[in-house]
């Protein structure tokens, strides 16, 4: 599982922006990856 927190760092340096982008578009080609929002991990939505 991979957290992503808007404030956990700062991308300060181009460099750190495109690894942010290689790291997302890794993430998005992987046909097994899911984005889910965080409540949902401890609170999964009822299915009716």
């Amino acid at each position: 599982m991979l957290y992503f927190w808007g404030y956990s760092f700062e991308l300060i340096h181009e460099s750190m922006w495109t690894s942010f982008e290689e790291t997302i578009r890794f993430i998005t080609e992987d046909p097994a990856s899911v984005w889910v929002d965080v409540a949902d991990l401890f609170h999964p939505p009822h299915n009716t």
